[in-house]
């Protein structure tokens, strides 16, 4: 009998909790998407223009060292041979 009490507490409290966590988790996911679509823009534009200093430009010193010019453009050029230069970018929210 407690332990079906307990259990109703529980679903309860969830249920009366759950539209103000979906409420905060959307805000959230729009504050990060604010913040990260313009980086991502950034960088994707740079790849299209084969622009290493935009492509790199927010990069901290450990994603610069472990992408460097010479190693970007390889990559690119491999990716352009294969698919072609970025097109449109889809945002996907759970």
């Amino acid at each position: 009998m407690k332990f079906m009490l307990g259990s109703l507490m529980i679903l309860l409290i969830s249920m009366l909790t759950a539209p103000a966590l979906t409420a905060l988790l959307a805000t959230r996911d729009k504050e990060v998407q604010a913040v990260a679509e313009p980086l991502v823009d950034t960088l994707l534009e740079g790849f299209n223009q084969g622009n290493y200093a935009q492509y790199s430009r927010d990069f901290d010193d450990t994603l610069r060292e472990a992408i460097p010019e010479k190693k970007f453009q390889q990559v690119r050029a491999d990716i352009l041979k294969k698919l072609g230069k970025f097109k449109e970018k889809n945002i996907w929210v759970f």
